[in-house]
């Protein structure tokens, strides 16, 4: 889970000239495009560009088919679906904002290969 604030990463500096990165945390809905679209603004403001996006969002609903509600199953599709695509949309405009790009890793379950029988909404998102 994201944590606000920053933190700064240790190590020796190897090769990156003594520099050593920053990475901060950042707590976001990534339900609403709109607070995710400001969350990279801000992002962005803060660091000057996007260089990597790793998308790794996810909840899950439990019980049977028979038992399930539309709502869980609404509920997961947003974060585990739409978040990662609101997500990839505004990480990815910043990254083509200056023209040199960057890199995305998508994260997903085992679940997406292996269905579980109290977990079928999460299997299925």
């Amino acid at each position: 889970a994201p944590i606000g604030g920053d933190a700064t990463a240790r190590g020796s500096g190897g090769d990156s000239g003594g520099h050593v990165p920053r990475a901060s945390g950042y707590v976001c809905d990534v339900t609403d495009e709109d607070a995710v679209s400001a969350c990279f603004d801000v992002i962005c403001k803060e660091h000057g560009r996007i260089d990597a996006l790793v998308c790794n969002a996810g909840i899950s609903a439990v019980g049977q088919v028979a038992e399930a509600k539309a709502a869980d199953m609404d509920k997961c599709y947003a974060v585990n679906v739409k978040g990662v695509f609101h997500c990839l949309k505004h990480g990815v405009r910043l990254m083509l904002a200056d023209g040199k790009g960057g890199a995305i890793v998508n994260l997903a379950s085992i679940a997406s290969l292996i269905g579980l029988a109290d977990r079928f909404i999460y299997s299925m998102t």
